[in-house]
C-alpha cells in the first residue's frame, strides 16, 4: 500500500512538471497534494529504497507543517506570473521540485528521510536564487549554500553518530558521549536553518535577493525545517537554560539590527528570525501544541506580509522603505491588509499566534519561571517595529505616478492565508490535533 501511495505522489509530481507552463495546472497540483495529505491523515508508511530506510507519517507536528506549506504554495502559485518574467519553464520546474521536497521533509518521520529531502530542498533553493535572484544574487546564493553545507554536514554527522550507537536513527541513551555530541550537532544544524545568531548572516541576503516566491517559501516554510528537526530531539534538550539564553540573546540582537534597516525585505527577514526564535523557545517547553500554533501563525502571517510587500515592490520598483511614499493613496487595500497581517504576526485574538503566545507564557512559566517573561518585551519590540514600517511605508498619501498591476490574485492569496490563520486553531482543536 505504501508503494502505491508513493507512486501516486511521484506521478502527480511528474504530471505537474510536464504541464508546468500552465499556472492552473500548478494550482491543481497543489490542491491535489493538499487533498492527498488530508486523506492520508494518521497513516504511517515505512519502506526501503535502494537499500535506504524511508519513513513518512501523516500526523503530528510535521503533518501540520506540511499542510501549512501546501496552503502557502497555493497562495504563491496564484501570483507567480507577476514575479517571474523570464525562463518561466525552468522556474516552474524548480518550483515543482521544491514543493515536492519541502512537503516530504515535513512528513518524513525518521532523521534519515528528513536529511534526504532537506538536502534536495537546499539545492533547489540555491539554484532558484542563483538564476532568478536580484543584482547580488550570486553572492546571496553562495552564502546560502555555504551555511546550508554547514547545517547538512552537522545533520549528517549527527545521524551517523546516532546510527553508530543504536543501529537505527532513533535517539536513545543520552548518557552516551557520542550520542550527546550527535545531538549537539543536530541542535546547531537546526539553529543554522532557523537563522539564530551567529548563524544568521545568510538570511537577510537570501531573503533580499531571492525571487519573491522563493522568499515567501523560505520565510514561511523552509525556515521551519530547523524547528521540525528540534522536535526530534526535544526530549533531550527540554528545559536547557543554555539554549533558552542563546535564543533570547539572538532575538534581541536581530531586532536591534532590524530597527535601522531600510530594505523592507531585509527588515522582515530579521523579524522572521525573531519570531522563529520564539518558536524555538516554545520547543524548550516540550509542548508540540505550542510549536504547532506558533509555527502556523508565523508561517501564514509572514507569507501574507511578503505577498503584500511583493506587490508594493512591483508598484514602486523599490524595497526601500523611505521611497514607498504613496501606498495609502494608490493601493489603500494593501495598506489595510498589511495592518491586519502585522497584528496577526504579533498575536491578534483568535489567530493561532495569539493562542500560541498565551500557552507559551503559561507552560514557559512552569518550566523556566520568571525568565520566560523576557519574551514579552521582545514581542512588544516586534510590534513597535511593525508599527514603524506601517507608518513609514503604508500610511502616506504623497503624489506618485502609479503603475497599475492587477491585484486580484494577490487579494485572493492574502485573504486565503489571513482567514485560515484566524480559524485554524479551532479546526485543529476539533480534530484533537492540539490541546489548549
Amino acid at each position: 500500500m505504501y508503494l502505491d501511495i508513493f507512486l501516486i505522489a511521484v506521478l502527480s509530481f511528474i504530471i505537474a512538471i510536464k504541464l508546468m507552463p500552465k499556472k492552473g495546472v500548478l494550482i491543481a497540483y497543489n490542491l491535489f497534494t493538499l487533498l492527498f495529505l488530508l486523506l492520508l491523515f494518521n497513516k504511517n508508511y515505512s519502506f526501503n529504497f535502494l537499500g535506504l530506510p524511508f519513513s513518512i507519517y501523516f500526523n503530528g507536528l510535521g503533518y501540520i507543517l506540511a499542510i501549512m506549506t501546501n496552503i502557502v504554495l497555493v497562495a504563491i502559485t496564484l501570483t507567480l506570473d507577476s514575479f517571474i518574467q523570464f525562463k518561466k519553464d525552468l522556474f516552474y520546474l524548480l518550483y515543482s521540485i521544491v514543493s515536492f521536497s519541502s512537503l516530504f521533509t515535513f512528513i518524513a518521520s525518521n532523521l534519515f528521510s528528513v536529511f534526504i529531502f532537506w538536502e534536495i530542498t537546499e539545492i533547489i533553493i540555491f539554484l532558484s536564487i542563483y538564476i532568478f535572484g536580484g543584482i547580488e544574487r550570486r553572492k546571496a546564493a553562495i552564502k546560502f549554500m555555504l551555511f546550508s553545507i554547514l547545517s547538512t554536514t552537522l545533520l549528517l554527522f549527527g545521524l551517523l553518530g546516532i546510527y553508530s550507537q543504536n543501529t537505527s536513527f532513533s535517539i536513545a541513551n543520552i548518557n552516551n558521549k557520542i550520542i550527546y555530541l550527535s545531538i549537539m550537532c543536530l541542535v546547531i544544524a537546526a539553529m543554522i536553518k532557523i537563522g539564530v545568531v551567529p548563524f544568521h548572516y545568510w538570511v537577510p541576503d537570501a531573503y533580499q535577493e531571492a525571487p519573491m516566491p522563493i522568499t515567501i517559501l523560505l520565510a514561511s516554510s523552509i525556515s521551519k525545517f530547523g524547528i521540525y528537526l528540534l522536535s526530534f530531539i526535544m526530549p533531550e534538550v527540554l528545559g536547557n537554560i543554555v539554549i533558552l539564553s542563546w535564543l533570547i540573546i539572538s532575538i534581541s540582537y536581530v531586532l536591534i539590527i532590524a530597527i535601522s534597516e531600510k530594505s523592507i525585505k531585509k527588515l522582515f527577514s530579521y523579524i522572521s528570525i525573531g519570531e522563529l526564535g520564539i518558536i524555538g523557545i516554545a520547543a524548550e517547553t516540550g509542548s508540540k501544541s505550542i510549536i504547532m500554533l506558533l509555527s502556523l501563525g508565523h508561517g501564514l502571517a509572514i507569507a501574507s506580509i511578503f505577498l503584500i510587500i511583493g506587490y508594493v515592490i512591483l508598484v514602486f520598483d523599490t524595497d526601500n522603505i523611505d521611497k514607498m511614499v504613496a501606498t495609502l493613496k494608490y493601493i489603500p487595500n494593501f495598506s489595510y491588509l498589511m495592518i491586519i497581517a502585522s497584528f496577526i504576526l504579533v498575536g491578534l485574538p483568535t489567530s493561532s499566534t495569539f493562542f500560541g503566545d498565551l500557552m507559551l507564557f503559561i507552560y514557559g512559566f512552569k518550566e523556566f519561571s520568571y525568565i520566560i517573561l523576557t519574551i514579552m518585551p521582545l514581542i512588544a519590540i516586534i510590534g513597535g517595529i511593525l508599527f514603524y514600517v506601517i507608518e513609514k511605508a503604508f500610511m502616506k498619501k504623497e503624489e506618485l505616478i502609479y503603475v497599475f498591476y492587477n491585484p486580484m490574485a494577490f487579494y485572493i492569496a492574502i485573504a486565503l492565508l489571513i482567514s485560515i490563520n484566524l480559524v485554524i486553531t479551532f479546526i485543529l482543536t476539533d480534530f484533537n490535533l492540539i490541546n489548549i
